[in-house]
């Protein structure tokens, strides 16, 4: 059986990076039962952000598909039943059966048992950690000869803070000025707080869970550095992505020694 996800630790910073959507495993009962085709299932993933997450040595990367199960809901909606839990999207082709839900759930809760010990562990070396929930997301949902979606309404980065104690908002500050002074296609970075997204299940589980001493800041790149019909990467601009979240990380560290 495939493992939940995979789990770096190695205490040499106190920034995690997290890539919860990036996994495309599906397990052969969810596999045989799937009513969307592989082209789709891509698209609504999060590809690439496994390489982003890889950037910190401390990383924690989901095997499997959102479609077997979603680490950014609660667990009671975590498995998609309906279209409307799948932005409309008939995702099965049969109502799944008792025993494949439990199996999903159980997996979801091994996620969240690991992600409990790890994060307890490193806490043995920091007081204060910064998790990095890294998401992206499509904007040209009308097909892929159409005009992208408005910039207005779609920012490069969102840097989704809805679930985030107030106390973290000075370094979040320091976050977007840092995103902000890097450019794609000869213009800055278009980086805003709580524009489409406000943060999921996953950075509140975090909060609550460990309160006053994580902080998660979801963080949803659009898919600018990739086709997101075809699944094809533009290394120029990844580049300029990965290089603005790797040297973010000193920033943090900085901030939360000072705390």
């Amino acid at each position: 059986m495939e493992q939940t996800a995979r789990f770096t630790i190695d205490a040499q910073t106190p920034v995690i990076c997290t890539a919860i959507h990036a996994g495309s495993f599906l397990s052969p009962e969810c596999a045989a039962n799937m009513a969307i085709s592989a082209e789709i299932k891509l698209r609504e993933e999060d590809p690439f952000t496994d390489i982003l997450a890889e950037l910190c040595s401390n990383n924690i990367i989901a095997n499997y598909s959102r479609f077997e199960f979603d680490l950014n809901r609660k667990r009671e909606s975590s498995f998609y039943l309906a279209p409307e839990d799948a932005w409309g999207l008939k995702v099965r082709i049969n109502e799944p059966n008792l025993q494949h839900l439990e199996t999903s759930y159980q997996k979801y809760d091994d996620f969240y048992l690991e992600l409990y010990k790890h994060l307890s562990q490193l806490k043995n070396s920091y007081q204060k950690l910064f998790v990095y929930d890294i998401h992206s997301y499509n904007h040209r949902r009308n097909g892929p000869e159409t005009a992208p979606d408005d910039q207005q309404n779609n920012p490069d980065i969102v840097l989704a803070t809805g679930n985030m104690p107030k106390t973290w908002d000075g370094l979040i500050d320091k976050l977007q000025k840092h995103f902000q002074q890097y450019e794609i296609d000869g213009r800055s970075l278009d980086v805003r707080k709580n524009v489409k997204f406000e943060g999921g299940w996953f950075s509140r589980w975090l909060h609550y869970t460990f309160p006053g001493s994580i902080c998660c800041l979801s963080i949803e790149f659009k898919k600018i550095f990739m086709d997101e019909w075809t699944g094809e990467l533009s290394t120029d601009k990844f580049n300029v992505i990965k290089e603005a979240l790797r040297s973010s990380f000193p920033i943090i560290e900085d901030h939360l020694a000072a705390l």
